[in-house]
Formats: C-alpha cells, sequence, structure tokens
C-alpha cells in the first residue's frame, strides 16, 4: 500500500513538472500567485503597463532578465527572457552558436523549429565581418519559430515560441526568447482598448 500511495506521488510530483510553464511560469497564473510563489513581480516600466519583471524558480545561465505580461482578468499571456551579453568578433561567429545550442534545447521539449535566416537586400553591412552590425541595425534576421500545430503539445498554454539574435554593439551580443499564450491576440487588443480610456 505505502508503495502505491508513493508512486501515486510520484506520479503527481512528475505530472506538474511535465505541465509546468517555461522557467516555472504558467500562462493564465495571476499577479497574486506569483506573488505568493515567491516571484516578487515589479513593474516594469510606466509606459509599458502590465509588463512585470519577475525572478522565476527555473532559471537558464543563458538569460538573466525575465519579463511577463499580464491581464488583469485573466493573468499571464506573454513570457519573455533576454539573454546576457556574449563577447563576439563582427562575423558573429560566439552569437550563432549560443543560438544554436538553445535552439537545440528548446527543440528537445517543444519539437522542430522553422528556422528564418537572411540579410535583407538593401542592406550595406553585407560583409561576413558585418554580421553584428547587420543584427544591430535590424537588417539581419537569425529567428527560430516554435508555433502550436493540431495534435501537438505545449506546456502552460502556450501558442509559440519565438528565439532570436540581436546585439548591442558590433562585439556584444545577446539572445531574447518569446512565449505567446493562446489569448495573446485577444488579450493584446484588450490592452490596447484599456490603455484608450483614458482619452
Amino acid at each position: 500500500m505505502k508503495k502505491l500511495i508513493l508512486l501515486f506521488v510520484l506520479g503527481i510530483v512528475c505530472l506538474n513538472l511535465i505541465v509546468a510553464g517555461p522557467f516555472g511560469i504558467d500562462m493564465g497564473q495571476s499577479l497574486e500567485t506569483l506573488e505568493k510563489n515567491g516571484l516578487n513581480p515589479v513593474l516594469f516600466s510606466e509606459n509599458s503597463p502590465g509588463y512585470y519583471s519577475v525572478s522565476p524558480k527555473y532559471t537558464h545561465s543563458e538569460f538573466e532578465t525575465y519579463l511577463v505580461r499580464i491581464d488583469r482578468d485573466e493573468g499571464v499571456f506573454f513570457i519573455k527572457g533576454i539573454g546576457k551579453d556574449i563577447q563576439d568578433s563582427g562575423y558573429g561567429v560566439n552569437t550563432q552558436s549560443h543560438f544554436n545550442d538553445i535552439r537545440k534545447a528548446i527543440d528537445g521539449t517543444y519539437g522542430h523549429s522553422n528556422l528564418e535566416s537572411y540579410l535583407f537586400p538593401s542592406s550595406i553591412w553585407d560583409e561576413p565581418r558585418d554580421w553584428m552590425m547587420a543584427i544591430r541595425q535590424d537588417e539581419r534576421v537569425l529567428l527560430a519559430i516554435w508555433e502550436k500545430s493540431d495534435g501537438s503539445f505545449y506546456p502552460g498554454d502556450i501558442e509559440s515560441i519565438y528565439l532570436a539574435a540581436d546585439a548591442t554593439s558590433s562585439s556584444i551580443g545577446y539572445l531574447a526568447i518569446d512565449y505567446y499564450g493562446k489569448f495573446y491576440e485577444r488579450l493584446l487588443e484588450k490592452s490596447k482598448q484599456v490603455a484608450a480610456e483614458v482619452f
């Protein structure tokens, strides 16, 4: 009997781990729940209502800042991780390597991603040594996309995921990852309507 109880409890624990959202945050969690769970949500900016910086239970060494966007009625509907600085050369070898490692790790959880990697035709940053500057100037894209399809299972009511490489200079890159909840578009429109109520 004790063994059966133990197996039952272990099953519940494992199930909770499986269905937990990214960084231990679930879509739909309220601000109060985040506070109760010790994530210490703090309003990120007065100019960005609904965005909170959080201290999640589960973090990754590649990322240093974690944000959520919260609807006052329906809770979290967007989760973002912003990466640490990556020291690099103009060729972007290190940034691309970090991107590929994280993409592979996320593929292991959510399945195969679609890769978008291209330089805009009109860009002047078209030499191999200009890779970082092209990313910095938003003239190059390195992006992996996971989109939920019929029959697929994404933990925590996630609809899509975007992993992007970016740069703050020709020698410093970083990664950013965005998780979109299944009601993101509707709640984004709702937030715009709420903001317009001041007029």
